[in-house]
């Protein structure tokens, strides 16, 4: 009994290295994004996101090196993402109909909830898009919050994309802005990171309840997206590790 379960193992390992043989390498591109995707203060990258992906490259062998993953602003790793041709991925990203045809997608890795933050004596009230368009907004350039502004109809002229967060917090404290649109637990997360009082703002509204995603470039080939969809879902069923990376991160 013993060596057929052996003999087994080895035939299942045999399989697997011929199913990940020929994986494209990628260049994958993330953001500072906490708490899924983020350098710590030794400027390591951490995040629920890296972890998840360093998980999936190992279990299906992919040829791929976490500790060369780009950190750069969004939307400069956007744009790269979506050059024909480039075997790209940038992570982590909302999945919306907006987006859809620009990448091929891997995921879900986890729940997002984007939201508009004011300043917490602000008495604004948002019942409704429609009331969005009474009000000047910050947001980061080329990100989810600014394109949900946009699909709500803000004027351009009343959204204010920036390439840092700490600008969009900056803005409404300084009375620039009503508002900044951002990922909740992100927000939060940077906020803590950069030593901004949480207590100063509050959720004014929710712009929408999503997933986030591995976008691959549209040239990455079908058997390479399989095999990382195939590789997260593997890796989703291990509910100890995604406890511990829950617990670590989402809590």
């Amino acid at each position: 009994m013993r060596r057929f379960q052996q003999l087994i193992a080895i035939v299942s390992m045999i399989i697997f290295s011929f199913s990940s043989y020929g994986l494209e390498k990628l260049r994958i591109m993330t953001e500072d994004y906490p708490p899924f995707n983020y350098l710590d203060k030794d400027k390591q990258l951490k995040g629920y996101a890296v972890e998840l992906l360093t998980e999936v490259i190992k279990k299906i062998n992919a040829p791929q090196d976490i500790a060369a993953i780009k950190v750069a602003p969004w939307a400069r790793g956007y744009s790269q993402a979506q050059k024909p041709g480039l075997k790209n991925m940038l992570f982590a990203t909302t999945r919306t109909e907006e987006r859809e045809i620009l990448f091929k997608w891997v995921g879900p890795i986890a729940q997002t909830k984007i939201v508009v933050f004011t300043s917490a004596d602000n008495p604004i009230t948002i019942n409704s898009a429609e009331d969005l368009r009474k009000y000047k907004f910050a947001a980061i350039r080329g990100d989810i919050g600014a394109i949900l502004l946009g699909s709500n109809k803000v004027p351009t002229a009343n959204i204010h994309q920036l390439n840092k967060f700490s600008l969009l917090t900056r803005m409404v404290e300084k009375k620039r802005v009503d508002m900044f649109a951002y990922e909740q637990s992100g927000a939060i997360d940077l906020m803590k990171k950069n030593n901004i009082d949480t207590s100063k703002f509050k959720v004014a509204y929710v712009l929408k309840k999503g997933e986030l995603y591995y976008a691959f470039n549209l040239s990455v080939d079908e058997k390479t997206i399989n095999a990382y969809q195939q590789g997260l879902e593997d890796v989703k069923k291990d509910s100890v590790f995604i406890k511990t990376i829950t617990d670590k991160y989402l809590k």
